[in-house]
């Protein structure tokens, strides 16, 4: 088959970003083989039900995918708008998300430059490290042996999101911080083998937190429980205090 198990393994979870991965090994296809060829012809006719069953798991129930009738180049040249068509709007709403953000952002920036709106504060230094860390967390992910290609690329656009996310002032942290523990969480589960990712996740939580204590006025010393910490490294950590005190 064309399309393989490890293909489909490999797809992203979101629609918008699958489909370019369905678009672009199609390509591939239309690249290579004369529209005569049989061995093309039975590529498309692959493709017509990859798509049909792709609709019904992402309920795009509405998309009218093509049917083999008509000439055999009528219906390569069908499927082809349709993948094109598909592809052009899973750009478009991936550019309105990106537009959102970035309106959201404005919007942010307003209201805490004209108004006592609450908002959390990062200094310069937490955003340096906010970015590094994100950035090794991302090489760290595409180099890992472990992690499946479907599970790399949510946890890779799930982080490239947050990376956008962060701003000196913010009026809130629950989608950033809410992304960052699910990935945590989603890292988790391969266990020691992904600590040098779990640890940049709890330092990363624990300089978002840092940000909620000094907003709310609560005292520094006040301590969490991180992603990646066991009750034991919780106790050595305030008996390493209680010592230095």
């Amino acid at each position: 088959m064309f399309y393989d198990e490890e293909f489909l393994k490999s797809l992203p979870d979101d629609w918008h970003y699958a489909i370019e991965e369905i678009a672009k090994k199609f390509t591939q296809a239309r690249n290579s083989y004369d529209l005569s060829n049989k061995k093309y012809y039975y590529i498309v006719e692959e493709t017509q039900r990859l798509l049909q069953v792709f609709c019904e798991k992402y309920k795009l129930g509405r998309r009218h995918i093509p049917a083999p009738t008509g000439s055999r180049k009528t219906y390569v040249e069908n499927i082809h708008t349709f993948i094109n068509n598909s592809l052009g709007d899973a750009k478009q709403e991936i550019q309105k998300q990106d537009d959102e953000q970035r309106l959201n952002h404005y919007k942010n920036v307003f209201e805490i430059a004209l108004s006592s709106v609450f908002h959390f504060e990062f200094t310069e230094g937490d955003l340096d490290r906010i970015q590094q860390l994100i950035n090794e967390l991302r090489d760290l992910i595409s180099k890992n042996k472990i992690i499946k290609q479907k599970h790399k690329q949510r946890l890779l656009s799930k982080l490239e999101n947050v990376q956008k996310e962060f701003h000196k002032t913010m009026t809130t942290l629950d989608l950033s911080l809410g992304a960052i523990i699910e990935t945590g969480v989603a890292l988790g589960r391969f266990g020691e083998d992904v600590k040098p990712l779990t640890d940049r996740i709890g330092e990363l939580a624990g300089i978002i937190l840092s940000s909620q204590k000094r907003a709310y006025g609560l005292p520094s010393s006040l301590t969490f429980k991180l992603l990646g910490q066991s009750e034991d490294d919780k106790s050595k950590d305030d008996k390493s205090k209680d010592d230095k005190s």
